[in-house]
């Protein structure tokens, strides 16, 4: 559905950059055919290096919790299944893909399942949302460059391994949200809003990371002049409110009540208990928190007058809400997805709490934007930085299961903690001094 609109991706007060950039100035060529063909290649060989790596064993204990979520949301009902599985501490989103997943192994499989089929049903939605993922890339950035420039964003996803490896050898699935995510702010920028507050609140509903990019889709009508922005304003309530009714939806289904404001209550309460199991500074994460001690150090420490827990929450709402305040200033084409990338960065390296993976979030909103020089560095960085996190924390989970003492598994490579953690910091310090200078100098002279 449509609304009243214009494309922010490809209209407004374009500069002479922005025209060499539009898709005007890359006119289809003749070889159609070769361009697919290219497209099909990169992503058929991501789909193919996943598939091959579908029987790894990652992290043992993950595919164990998971393994045992998934058997008991097959034989459950709905309503049944938070109390009948009590570790289960994902959203409904997560709960409705295994049930899908069920529906769909029954066909094909009778009997007990093993632990060939069972690695396979883990991993293979976060391996399909890579591949969906790496077309959706192609198709942001082929609205500002070149097909080549397009094909290696559609790369950057479908055979980067640092994306591989969360997926289809650690059997994590946190593409699954950061790629919904991705797809919503895409289609409210393209006019669709209804479709990106559906999108983004089953993001939320995987997991809730990506709530932090709510506050952008508000302002999204506001970076519009007048008539533009009251049809914005409109479809973005009626988005709004598809978006809750599907969040009640979802709590009247996993938490039946009378009373639909109490099944809302105990879905919030869940996701809330959800991210709050961890009450450290860092759970082996390069951010900010690394550079402070080792991992794993509470986070309920005071320094001056407050826990370091609310110093990251302080410190992360004053980077987000210039971020947000900077966006909404500006009318640029591709600031949403500045914006957005920024966001995440920020939420990685300054809250508390924090998984190494989380990083995924903001790699995924960085590669879209490859058609500018700094992003693609920074896609370059963040994907090493995050590859060697992912080893890192892999390491430690299984020297702390073999509860090795002949090194100190909780910091046992401080040297690459804090490179990694300054790199991540850096490109932060340097994406966001770029995204403010070019808001302040348009402002300056009204552009």
């Amino acid at each position: 559905m449509k609304s009243a609109s214009s494309d922010d991706f490809d209209s407004g007060p374009l500069r002479v950059a922005e025209v060499k950039r539009s898709p005007a100035a890359f006119p289809v060529p003749r070889g159609r055919f070769l361009q697919v063909a290219q497209i099909a290649l990169v992503v058929g060989l991501g789909l193919i290096v996943r598939l091959l790596l579908v029987q790894a064993p990652g992290y043992h204990d993950d595919i164990v919790i998971f393994s045992d979520w998934f058997k008991g949301i097959a034989v459950l009902p709905p309503a049944q299944v938070y109390p009948g599985v009590p570790s289960l501490n994902y959203p409904p989103v997560a709960v409705i893909v295994y049930e899908l997943e069920a529906l769909f192994v029954r066909l094909f499989w009778h009997g007990a399942l093993t632990e060939y089929v069972l690695n396979i049903v883990i991993k293979l939605p976060a391996i399909l949302a890579d591949v969906l993922g790496s077309l959706l890339v192609y198709r942001i950035v082929r609205r500002h460059a070149s097909h080549a420039v397009a094909l290696l964003g559609c790369a950057a996803i479908a055979l980067n391994p640092t994306v591989i490896y969360l997926s289809a050898y650690w059997g994590q699935d946190d593409s699954i949200p950061a790629l919904l995510a991705l797809f919503a702010i895409a289609e409210l920028v393209y006019g669709n809003a209804v479709v990106a507050w559906l999108a983004i609140a089953a993001a939320i509903m995987f997991k809730p990371p990506v709530l932090v990019l709510v506050p952008l889709m508000c302002l999204y009508p506001f970076t519009a002049r007048d008539a533009v922005r009251w049809g914005r304003l409109r479809w973005g309530a009626i988005g709004i409110a598809s978006a809750l009714i599907l969040v009640e939806i979802l709590a009247l289904v996993y938490f039946p009540q009378p009373n639909p404001f109490i099944a809302a209550r105990h879905l919030l309460a869940k996701i809330v208990q959800g991210s709050s199991y961890f009450p450290y500074t860092s759970l082996n994460s390069f951010n900010f928190w690394a550079l402070l001690g080792p991992f794993f150090a509470s986070d309920h420490t005071r320094f001056l007058f407050m826990s370091r827990h609310r110093w990251g929450d302080l410190m992360f709402t004053t980077s987000a809400a210039v971020i947000y305040w900077r966006y909404v200033r500006s009318r640029d084409p591709v600031a949403m997805l500045e914006a957005a990338t920024l966001v995440l960065l920020a939420f990685f390296l300054l809250l508390t709490e924090m998984h190494e993976r989380y990083l995924l979030y903001a790699l995924v909103f960085c590669v879209p934007l490859l058609f500018k020089q700094s992003y693609r560095i920074a896609a370059l960085v963040l994907s090493v930085t995050l590859l060697l996190n992912l080893e890192y924390g892999l390491t430690f989970m299984y020297l702390d299961d073999a509860k090795a003492t002949v090194i100190d598994r909780y910091e046992f490579a401080p040297w690459l903690i804090h490179l990694g953690t300054l790199a991540n910091i850096g490109v932060f310090i340097v994406l966001l001094r770029d995204f403010l200078g070019a808001r302040i100098a348009r402002l300056r002279f009204g552009s």
